[in-house]
């Protein structure tokens, strides 16, 4: 039980350290004006890796179409709120925008272990559009046994 406690501990004393250090950027980047054409010349993305203690996942922040967007490799299966608690809602009160899910053709139904290969190699690629993104990535087989 003090595990769970630890861990509960952990994982809200992340969740405010990321939001007072998203506050504080774009709070920032406001009053000295630093999202630029120079800024925006890389890409137009904050890419947030996400760890809740059993998943990885990132956020990005699209500057080009102002957007919240959640990259996961896991299938939307359950509400965004079940799925991701209150992070991505959190958020919105920093930029007024709703999270929306990244849909891509490799995501998982049943892989629960490779989320730390996804998300690396979503941030080596992700330039702000799932269309024509290409990660190398294979969507999951989903093989059925025959009974006996």
């Amino acid at each position: 039980m003090n595990a769970i406690k630890k861990s509960r501990r952990a994982d809200y004393n992340f969740k405010m350290n990321f939001l007072v250090l998203v506050y504080n950027f774009f709070i920032e980047a406001n009053q000295n004006r630093w999202i630029s054409r120079k800024m925006l010349s890389f890409g137009g993305n904050f890419l947030f890796p996400v760890y809740t203690g059993i998943h990885h996942y990132i956020i990005c922040y699209n500057i080009k179409r102002p957007q919240w967007e959640i990259i996961d490799n896991r299938a939307q299966e359950m509400s965004m709120e079940d799925t991701y608690g209150d992070l991505p809602w959190n958020l919105r009160e920093i930029v007024n925008l709703e999270p929306t899910v990244v849909t891509m053709s490799w995501q998982t139904l049943d892989n629960v272990v490779d989320c730390g290969v996804f998300v690396m190699r979503h941030l080596e690629s992700y330039m702000g559009s799932a269309n024509g993104w290409s990660t190398g990535l294979r969507a999951e087989r989903v093989c059925s046994l025959p009974l006996k």
